[in-house]
């Protein structure tokens, strides 16, 4: 997990989004806790570089599914803010996407 933050803070087009987005979600259910917040955080890092390709991913389930299992209070804010910045970029990515239809 590691090293797929590091690829996404410094060498994002190393390796493909869903490349990265496949392989935090799998350590998503990890049952060391700092597993899960380090690929939470990377996943929200992501968000943040490339909204539009992990929009694509349709993640909310898992990120939602994780934010009902966390038990730990420090997850959760990880897990929430994580929702945030994809429903954020997510309502801008619907705007820019339907709004020319009209």
């Amino acid at each position: 997990v590691r090293f797929t933050q590091q690829l996404v803070l410094f060498a994002p087009q190393a390796v493909s989004v869903h490349s990265h987005v496949q392989t935090l979600l799998s350590t998503l259910s990890s049952r060391q806790p700092i597993l899960r917040h380090l690929a939470v955080s990377t996943l929200r890092h992501l968000i943040e570089k490339d909204p539009d390709s992990v929009i694509e991913e349709r993640i909310e389930g898992n990120l939602f599914h994780m934010l009902d299992e966390e038990t730990d209070s420090e997850y959760v804010k990880s897990y929430t803010l994580c929702l945030a910045y994809f429903s954020s970029f997510y309502a801008f990515y619907l705007e820019n996407e339907y709004l020319p239809c009209f």
